[in-house]
């Protein structure tokens, strides 16, 4: 004996609504962004959205961090080294630990 098509249908609604409060409260905690600008074109596009989830920051990761040219304005960076490497920029290229890194 399964449930009723009106319990069934109870259940599903009850999941559903329990999502959306779910993500809601984590919208609040994990603020939603949209992208602005093309400074990380090809990975992130304008108009993208992006959570931006306060963790421990590894290499490779997208971080939000204040721009030192424009106090209060706030822009998505790259991580290209961890605690510890070297990190050297010229005109035309960044190195990290000696090695050329890859820009796109």
């Amino acid at each position: 004996m399964g449930a009723s098509p009106a319990k069934t249908w109870l259940l599903r609604i009850g999941k559903g609504l329990g999502v959306l409060l779910a993500l809601a409260c984590v919208g609040v905690v994990v603020p939603l962004r949209i992208v602005q600008g093309d400074d990380m074109l090809w990975s992130l596009q304008q108009g993208d959205y992006i959570w931006i989830v306060p963790d421990r920051v590894r290499k490779a990761d997208v971080v939000l961090v204040e721009d030192p040219l424009d106090p209060g304005r706030q822009v998505l960076r790259r991580v290209i080294a961890g605690p510890g490497e070297r990190v050297r920029i010229d005109d035309s290229s960044v190195r990290v630990n000696g090695k050329r890194v890859r820009q796109t």
